[in-house]
């Protein structure tokens, strides 16, 4: 009997990649371990020093992370990287008790567009939380099982959750639609420099990556938001330093490298020029005033400390 054959129906949707996109991520990183962390009552841990590089991600609950003098607020969603060699403590707190995923690894050629210039850094995770905490689980999993090759699959989940963070919070080239509307353009500009103002930019540097020239950058965004851009810059900068200075005792030399000064003197001129007065001042001032609130929660003891200069 003849048999008429069925005809194979089906889509395939086939993506190339192009050989200018297949750049190798050379992270120079290796990781010393990886652990997982829950605290079951309130309580802090002792200062201590850790010869390698740290990620802290917080999966669940609420902390504080004592780094040095000063205490640093995290929850669940939150990144911490720590360079080598930093005094720190963990702090969990009763209500919401923090639980955490730590990485240790060895200095990376990419943590220098991470951290720079700080000695730690919070980055606080939206869109790709889920994604960076699917690297750290299936991590967990290869050490606990530990089949064949564990360590190689780790390390290459380790790499690629370094390209996502570099890719979220690093320097990346901002593509400006030509054909775009004014107010498109403009936004673009806002967002790229709301993401990287602490970093040492310039009118220049803001040209470059938005791949445009300086005097189209600063003509559409001042036609748009009323401000230069780097008016806009400066004014995110000193903000980051009034809170910085309100709610922590990091010395002023410090918070000015933190906010992208790269001079002291010139971040006690701009402080001065737009508050009236010098970093310390404001310090004193808002300081003072918060400890004659009634109603506000003292500092812990250890973060009160002298501001030098």
């Amino acid at each position: 009997a003849y048999r008429r054959k069925a005809r194979l129906v089906m889509t395939t949707r086939r993506y190339d990649f192009k050989k200018q996109d297949l750049q190798t991520h050379e992270c120079g990183a290796t990781l010393e371990y990886i652990s997982s962390t829950k605290y079951k009552e309130e309580g802090s841990g002792l200062l201590h020093t850790h010869p390698f590089t740290e990620l802290f991600y917080v999966t669940k609950g609420k902390g504080q992370y004592q780094i040095e003098h000063t205490y640093y607020s995290v929850e669940a969603g939150d990144l911490l990287l720590l360079r080598s060699n930093v005094a720190h403590a963990e702090v969990s707190l009763a209500a919401n008790p923090m639980e955490c995923i730590v990485l240790g690894f060895s200095a990376a050629n990419a943590l220098p567009d991470l951290l720079t210039p700080n000695v730690f850094r919070v980055l606080h995770l939206d869109s790709s939380a889920n994604q960076i905490q699917s690297y750290l689980s299936l991590m967990l999993q290869e050490v606990t099982k530990r089949r064949p090759r564990y360590a190689e699959v780790c390390q290459h989940l380790f790499e690629a959750l370094l390209i996502q963070l570099i890719r979220e919070f690093s320097p990346i080239l901002l593509p400006i639609d030509k054909d775009a509307p004014l107010s498109k353009k403009a936004e673009q500009i806002k967002e790229f420099i709301e993401k990287h103002y602490l970093e040492n930019i310039t009118l220049e540097s803001l040209a470059q990556q938005a791949q445009v020239s300086k005097y189209y950058l600063a003509h559409t965004f001042e036609q748009y938001y009323k401000i230069s851009p780097m008016q806009y810059v400066q004014s995110l900068r000193l903000n980051e330093a009034k809170t910085l200075l309100r709610t922590t005792n990091i010395p002023t030399r410090r918070i000015a490298s933190i906010v992208g000064y790269s001079t002291h003197g010139y971040f006690n001129q701009r402080f001065v020029k737009f508050e009236g007065m010098t970093p310390t001042e404001y310090r004193n001032m808002m300081q003072e005033g918060f400890q004659k609130d009634e109603h506000a929660a003292p500092l812990p003891e250890e973060s009160i400390g002298t501001d030098n200069e």
